[in-house]
């Protein structure tokens, strides 16, 4: 839950930018290929057959716009993010966010999923935050 408040500000936006369904600010599925990925026929074939080649996480200053209204970069798209959310299994974690290799439909605030901690995956990481002292307190 903190991490969807992050990524979407008090106004529930779709992107952390707002709610326009643009692929520019992402690094999807739809930037590798170069137009929108709508189907998973056409992620096969046009993402998993040539841009899986190329597609990785990105230096996160290549996309500003990715920003939500908290300031923070990369809450969409980029890497599945690992989350604190606690499951019935202690062997799976929730991730959120979507990824480099997910088209722009799965990429949005509230995009959520199961990742066994046991896997590995390119496309799955982690966010180090820390909390700051409230204002008058050190």
């Amino acid at each position: 839950m903190e991490w969807e408040a992050a990524a979407r500000g008090a106004d529930g936006r779709l992107f952390p930018w707002g709610d326009d369904p643009d692929a520019a600010p992402l690094n999807c599925a739809d930037t590798w290929v170069g137009r929108p990925v709508v189907t998973h026929q056409a992620w096969r074939e046009r993402f998993a057959q040539d841009a899986i080649r190329r597609a990785w996480a990105t230096p996160v200053e290549d996309r500003p716009a990715n920003r939500s209204p908290f300031g923070i970069v990369d809450m969409a798209g980029q890497v599945w993010e690992w989350t604190s959310t606690v499951l019935k299994d202690p062997g799976e974690a929730v991730i959120c966010g979507g990824s480099y290799d997910n088209p722009l439909r799965a990429v949005r605030t509230s995009s959520k999923g199961v990742f066994r901690k046991r896997g590995g995956s390119n496309a799955v990481g982690f966010r180090c935050v820390t909390a700051l002292p409230a204002e008058g307190t050190s």
